[in-house]
């Protein structure tokens, strides 16, 4: 007899229950993986209890007399006398199994999908082998409770049924089908929507590693170094100085004390100010660009071009990786809070899809 459950959980109810009445089995399940061969091995004998968790998917079957191969195997040295024995004593209890029935499937609950059932089912009755399943609900079940409580409850008034009473009707069948199918459709939906998810991140994905391998393949970054230190210093001064603004609305303490506390750049920005009243804001601009880079370069005289180089390249490595973990991060956060926000205002339904991607350009661009 294999007894399936859903859960390790309620394998190991079950087996307290069974252990109470006194009857012998074994428990086959992730904590007791090591053991899986020598159990799946003893689980046709004859008179033979086994409690199994999520049987499907295995790849093992269960021999009717148990497994004469395993028996053998145990041995250190079998002899041809001791292998026909271990075969007439495997032949005798395969007959006796035979005989009873072949194996008995006892399905404790219906699981979320048909085909772990089926395949349950399909423990016994294999290559021409009898064998039997029955399943045996409850309402108190996880899937009738959620999906078929309220049915199956109506059925039951109808037909007059009392509390602790047995139920074969066909229309319970049904109920419980379709209750199956409700958490197919459900559970599809689901790894439907994360594979949405998951294209919006694999795009990411792709372009942070496009440019890594870019940055790996070349020796010389100095293009990419000069056209992030424009648009660094140009956000940097647009801060300060807003484009196409008057002067009154200049913060050039402000810049000056970023552009030394974050560039160590000291720059007399008053002062030029001061002596050319007229110099005008774009020229202020390029200045400001020509002074970083005549610092810049005169750093890399002091170093040497080459391991400048080699030091720009290593920092753009790890600017990037860097920037990379905390965007996917962001990434996370960003997924979570979509899909708080998708629940709340029911977006789920098969009418209304919902589009992560509208939420990732404003966590990339962060």
């Amino acid at each position: 007899m294999l007894v399936g459950t859903i859960s390790i959980e309620k394998s190991e109810v079950v087996s307290r229950e069974l252990t109470k009445a006194g009857i012998k089995h074994n428990v086959l399940n992730a904590k007791f993986h090591a053991n899986e061969a020598g159990i799946v091995a003893q689980a046709g004998y004859p008179a033979a209890v086994t409690i199994a968790t999520n049987m499907a998917g295995r790849g093992t079957d269960i021999m009717l007399g148990g497994s004469w191969q395993a028996e053998v195997a145990a041995l250190e040295a079998p002899t041809e006398e001791q292998i026909a024995q271990i075969k007439a004593d495997w032949q005798v209890r395969h007959d006796a199994v035979l005989a009873a029935g072949g194996l008995h499937i006892i399905g404790t609950e219906r699981h979320e999908s048909r085909r772990i059932d089926n395949q349950l089912r399909g423990r016994s009755g294999r290559q021409g082998d009898p064998g039997s399943s029955r399943f045996y609900l409850s309402m108190e079940d996880a899937l009738m409770r959620i999906f078929a409580s309220d049915r199956v409850s109506g059925m039951m008034r109808k037909l007059g049924m009392k509390p602790g009473e047995a139920i074969e009707h066909p229309w319970v069948t049904k109920a419980i089908a379709n209750a199956q199918r409700k958490v197919e459709s459900r559970n599809f939906d689901i790894r439907k929507q994360l594979l949405e998810y998951d294209d919006v991140a694999n795009d990411q994905r792709r372009a942070i590693y496009t440019q890594r391998n870019e940055l790996l393949d070349v020796s010389d970054v100095s293009d990419t170094i000069n056209s992030i230190r424009e648009d660094v210093f140009k956000a940097t001064i647009d801060a300060y100085i807003p484009p196409q603004s008057l002067e009154e609305m200049w913060d050039i303490p402000g810049l000056q004390e970023r552009l030394e506390n974050d560039f160590d750049l000291e720059m007399p920005i008053a002062e030029w100010l001061d002596k050319e009243p007229e110099l005008h804001e774009e020229t202020l601009r390029e200045r400001i660009l020509a002074q970083s880079i005549e610092v810049y370069q005169r750093k890399e005289e002091v170093v040497g071009a080459e391991m400048m180089r080699h030091f720009e390249k290593g920092v753009m490595l790890q600017t990037l990786d860097s920037c990379g973990k905390s965007t996917w991060r962001r990434w996370i956060t960003c997924v979570r809070v979509f899909i708080c926000a998708a629940m709340r205002k029911k977006i789920r339904s098969r009418n209304t899809s919902a589009n992560p991607s509208l939420c990732s350009p404003r966590c990339w661009n962060r």
